[in-house]
């Protein structure tokens, strides 16, 4: 009995997180759309592979979209998002948090806007990533698979993982999402195109 006395306020708090992400509405925008059951279907190097809003997740007290990567039947990636006031944040990727949640879409979406990032991530194996870099917006036109959209773009060109540089480029198009991704690395360059967009038909 004076275990499960001790173990109660534990397991509440637990039920009570869990009933507050079923019942709560996550905020999204429309440049960054986020419908339960939604799927990304993209194309990169030849190979299709699809992003699915799987289910909303409290990190901390904040009410995260769980997104998966699915490849050939497989979740090979996840990641937990949220929309705020002032932009798209990070706060989770492959189960390892990110402090501060890292920002990689300023909002309202619009053109000629700065901000700069600078998060860790400390990895299961005791290693602590430290990501780094500047991140500005343009409008721009986009041709991908899916068809043509007009869209603002996120890119940094000098962000930093463990020192290392690299080039992003995300492109978000309005009720939509991400409909294009450029990373460069080196002479690596890895292209995602949008094929298609099915939204979810609930929260």
């Amino acid at each position: 009995m004076h275990a499960l006395r001790t173990a109660f306020p534990l397991l509440l708090a637990l039920l009570s997180s869990n009933l507050l992400a079923q019942d709560q509405a996550p905020k999204e925008d429309k440049y960054y759309p986020l419908k339960k059951g939604s799927t990304w279907e993209y194309v990169t190097a030849g190979k299709s592979f699809r992003i699915e809003l799987v289910d909303f997740e409290m990190v901390g007290d904040t009410l995260c979209a769980k997104l998966e990567s699915i490849l050939n039947g497989n979740t090979v990636a996840s990641e937990h998002v949220a929309v705020k006031d002032d932009g798209v944040y990070r706060y989770k990727y492959n189960n390892i948090e990110i402090t501060p949640p890292l920002k990689f879409l300023a909002l309202p979406a619009a053109p000629d806007k700065t901000w700069q990032v600078d998060s860790k991530a400390d990895t299961p194996t005791g290693e602590t990533l430290n990501l780094k870099g500047t991140f500005t917006t343009k409008a721009e036109a986009v041709k991908v698979p899916a068809g043509d959209y007009q869209t603002i773009s996120s890119s940094s060109s000098s962000f930093e993982v463990m020192g290392q540089k690299l080039e992003m480029n995300y492109f978000f198009a309005p009720d939509v999402g991400m409909v294009k991704q450029i990373v460069k690395l080196g002479n690596s360059t890895v292209v995602v195109e949008l094929q298609k967009y099915t939204p979810g038909g609930q929260q």
